[in-house]
């Protein structure tokens, strides 16, 4: 018996070792000084007997101990195996238990003892012996006792008694086996250690089955004497525990831990036990416990407040697998995936704080349209008149003048668009010919005066008339001139035949013709018919008061040689012309490089240049005779070209320059819902367009609206499910990190990037340990595994016993898909809440540090627990 103690770790003190020959001696075996009381030192007994069996065991789990309760059943349990002894009629029985019941205070001490040899006249049955009488006496006493002091600290102290008084059964039946037959050796070891071991170690199929067989063959008689000794009627019981239990028991693999696991799954709360299975499939040991409940608690701040998942914490992959298959197990999901919700959720609301996302992306685009299109046509309209009114304060008497460098322009054209170019050069032309037509003047020619009527080579005015076509003469003709045609038709001389119906010449250009050849002194048609009235009234050399002044004027002319033909020269032009053709030059440029006329362009922009050149010319005081620009007006001229060009600046340059142009079908180029992706888009040049955009200066307004079509273009780069997507989403980060740059602060930069860090986070957490057929799978399938219920032979025994198993069978299969669901569900809800795991492990940690005591003792007396079982299970 004190080996029994000192293998569980219980050092009782030193004592002699007599053979056991009764209770008193197994108290002494065990250290326990044991000395005849009456019944009122009972307690004090009891309570010496119980500290140190199990005291220090208990304390150590920080429990009250009822001492005094376990030692009363552990007496009472004693008693047990004497009354049977006693009772069986055996002399070693009475010898050993022979006033016991007196100085344990089980006997009372007045019992009425009927006369022997007197038959009981109200039953009838033959009179009872002293023995018999004594015996019921003391089993009522007993069964008093026990009921007086019921309670779950007196009910473990009567099962430790039985099995302490018990434990000697199996080598006291085996000793003869042994002694008698030696080769029953095996047989005698298996009766002796209830079916624990034969001391073979069989290598063939057919040996282990023999070896189970003897197991539970001794285990049988073992358990079938040692229950038998505490309640006769459950020797059948105890024995068939006996056979079952230690083959059982190795078939699960439990061997000698099934009592230390028993006892710490005793002591571990359930969601303690769920936080051991979660770090049992993550690979982690007792050591790991610290460190894991540290990274689940210290996460450090979040720019996203939801709290992670435990596998986006721990990024094992172990646990992502673990996460996996939860979620796909019945139960197992909701907790995780209302994490995941509620996760994309705080996503989302990041994003709307940094700016508020839309219900839908068309909404936003169509908000920013409304918002910059107003506040960018009044801003340009202003720019423009400020302009306007600039340049017109330039020269507002208009006392400049300037000539045009007409020949710069023209060795531009013809550098840049010269022979052998074509398709092209329209605007260059156009630029070029306005120039000479508002910078130059044609001097006209000189016409020589002539000596009016001179007859020229025998011609007469009515011969000269003839030759150009005759005087036409028509309804509008004849209704001008009236009678003079009638009168002229009928008149001699010839000059009736100049007149024809329907062609020839009008009396105007007639007129004038003849003036240029001599006859007519100028050229008006009345001075014509004048003419030839005095040609049809016989004067055909000189028409009547021709002046002849111009004949001598003529002459002088003629001794000159001949008069100067036609000029053209320059002409000096205001500023406001110098500004116009400036103008349209510059705009025409931008209108050639914007079709990809570059030629051209660079054409244009020279002709440019060279009208600032001479404009810079002329203001430097270098100008030609008749050049004026002095430098006050120069000086509002270069604050009026530097206020153009910022409205050029700001409105002409960068995806709003389409805003302002009209197309074909005299829409504007962009607007509305067309303008947010020109603004802020993946294209090279998102970084310009931001800055061309903050260029226009319309205010905070207009930057926040197309954050919030940003933020809303975000929010869409989801999965499947409608929730945020990693990939998609930390691509749009990459992709749009120039217009990001621009457009958002340095704080709102880092909360995008959170976001996208966060979400990247779970799907790697998610995407960890995706393998099958290995030992993370295989720890998965243990963490949610129901042990027992799982088993095979369970299965087989549930669903194929004929019969039975109809039964039996969907019976088993509901127990296992609830208790999967319970399980999957609490796992799912450790998963997905660090703070909950962290708790539970501290649990865990608290109760293992608490077992602690117990296991060295539990592991060295699970051999014991086969013996016990039968014996356990015998009239409790």
């Amino acid at each position: 018996m004190r080996d029994l103690f000192e293998e569980a770790g219980i050092a009782p003190r030193d004592a002699p070792a007599p053979a056991a020959t009764g209770p008193r001696d197994l108290f002494a075996e065990a250290g326990l000084d044991v000395q005849p009381v009456k019944r009122k030192s009972l307690p004090r007994l009891a309570e010496t007997a119980a500290v140190p069996l199990v005291g220090p065991a208990l304390a150590a789990l920080g429990v009250e101990v009822d001492a005094r309760g376990i030692g009363k059943g552990l007496l009472s349990g004693l008693a047990d195996i004497g009354n049977t002894l006693i009772n069986s009629g055996t002399k070693a029985g009475a010898d050993t238990f022979a006033g016991v019941d007196d100085r344990l205070g089980l006997l009372p001490d007045r019992v009425k003892r009927p006369r022997a040899g007197i038959t009981n006249l109200v039953t009838g049955q033959a009179p009872m012996s002293q023995a018999e009488r004594d015996n019921a006496a003391r089993a009522s006493a007993l069964e008093d006792f026990n009921r007086e002091n019921a309670s779950p600290w007196f009910t473990g102290g009567r099962l430790a008694g039985n099995v302490i008084g018990t434990y000697p059964v199996g080598g006291a039946i085996s000793a003869p086996l042994r002694a008698a037959a030696p080769a029953l050796g095996p047989l005698a070891d298996a009766l002796a250690t209830g079916g624990f071991r034969t001391g073979l170690a069989p290598t063939s199929l057919a040996g282990r089955a023999g070896n189970v067989a003897m197991r539970a063959l001794g285990g049988a008689g073992t358990g079938g004497a040692s229950a038998g000794l505490v309640n006769p009627g459950d020797a059948g019981l105890g024995a068939l525990v006996g056979a079952v239990l230690p083959p059982g028991l190795q078939a699960l693999g439990l061997g000698t831990s099934a009592l230390g696991v028993g006892v710490r799954r005793m002591l571990t709360p359930q969601v303690a036990r769920d936080a051991g299975a979660v770090l049992d499939a993550g690979g982690y040991s007792t050591a790991d416990l610290p460190m894991v409940r540290a990274a689940l608690t210290q996460q450090g701040p979040r720019i996203v407040p939801e709290p992670p998942t435990v596998s986006q914490v721990l990024m094992n992959p172990e646990i992502s697998q673990l996460e996996r298959s939860v979620r796909n197990a019945p139960g197992g999901g909701p907790a995780l995936l209302a994490r995941d919700q509620a996760q994309n959720e705080a996503r989302l609301g990041v994003l709307d704080s940094i700016a508020p996302v839309a219900g839908d992306l068309p909404a936003a685009r169509t908000n920013f349209g409304n918002t910059i299109a107003p506040r960018a046509q009044a801003a340009r309209a202003e720019a423009t008149k400020q302009v306007n009114q600039a340049f017109n304060a330039v020269d507002p008497m208009d006392d400049t003048r300037f000539f045009l460098p007409i020949a710069e322009m023209e060795a531009a054209q013809a550098k840049f668009l010269g022979d052998g170019t074509f398709g092209t050069g329209s605007k260059a032309q156009a630029a070029v010919d306005t120039a000479r037509r508002v910078g130059t003047e044609e001097l006209p020619a000189v016409t020589a005066a002539r000596m009016p009527g001179v007859n020229r080579q025998g011609q007469t005015i009515v011969d000269a008339i003839k030759s150009l076509g005759g005087l036409r003469v028509d309804s509008r003709g004849a209704q001008e001139l009236g009678g003079e045609i009638r009168d002229l038709r009928k008149a001699g001389n010839g000059v009736g035949g100049i007149f024809r119906r329907g062609n020839g010449q009008s009396p105007d250009t007639l007129a004038e013709a003849m003036h240029a050849q001599g006859f007519l002194p100028d050229a008006d048609a009345s001075t014509l018919f004048n003419v030839l009235r005095e040609h049809a009234s016989g004067n055909k050399r000189f028409a009547m008061g021709a002046d002849r002044g111009n004949t001598f004027q003529a002459g002088l002319e003629a001794s000159m040689g001949d008069a100067p033909g036609a000029e053209v020269i320059p002409k000096a032009v205001p500023f406001q012309t110098v500004q116009n053709l400036r103008s349209s030059v510059g705009e025409a440029a931008e209108q050639a490089r914007a079709k990809g006329a570059n030629k051209e362009a660079a054409a244009l922009d020279r002709m440019k240049a060279d009208i600032d050149a001479r404009v810079d010319a002329v203001a430097r005081g270098q100008g030609q005779a008749g050049e004026f620009f002095p430098p006050d007006i120069v000086a509002q001229w270069r604050k009026a070209i530097d206020m153009h060009a910022e409205k050029q600046n700001r409105f002409a340059r960068g995806p709003q320059a389409g805003m302002f142009r009209k197309g074909g079908d005299g829409n504007y180029s962009v607007e509305g819902g067309e303008l947010a992706p020109k603004f802020f888009s993946p294209r090279g040049s998102q970084a310009e367009d931001i800055e061309a955009l903050r260029r226009m200066g319309l205010g905070d307004d207009v930057l926040d609206s197309l954050k919030s079509y940003a933020t809303t273009d975000a929010s869409r780069k989801v999965t499947a499910g409608g929730t945020l997507s990693a990939a998609q989403y930390n691509k749009w980060l990459d992709s749009h990190a120039g217009a990001i740059r621009g457009l958002f602060n340095e704080g709102e930069q880092a909360r995008l990037a959170g976001v996208g860090q966060d979400v990247q986070r779970a799907a790697d957490a998610l995407g960890l340990g995706r393998a099958t057929g290995s030992n993370t799978s295989q720890n998965v399938q243990n963490a949610l595994g129901l042990g027992l219920l799982d088993s095979r032979a369970v299965n087989v025994l549930a669903s194929r016993t004929p019969v039975v198993g109809r039964f039996t069978g969907p019976i088993l299969d509901a127990l296992k898909e609830s208790a999967k669901r319970g399980k999957a569900g609490r796992i799912g809800g450790l998963l997905s809440d660090p703070d909950a795991l962290a708790e539970a492990i501290a649990q865990l940690e608290r109760t293992r540090v608490r077992a602690t005591p117990l296991l060295p003792a539990a592991d060295a007396l699970s051999p014991y627990l086969y013996r016990a079982a039968p014996v356990l299970v015998s009239g409790r």
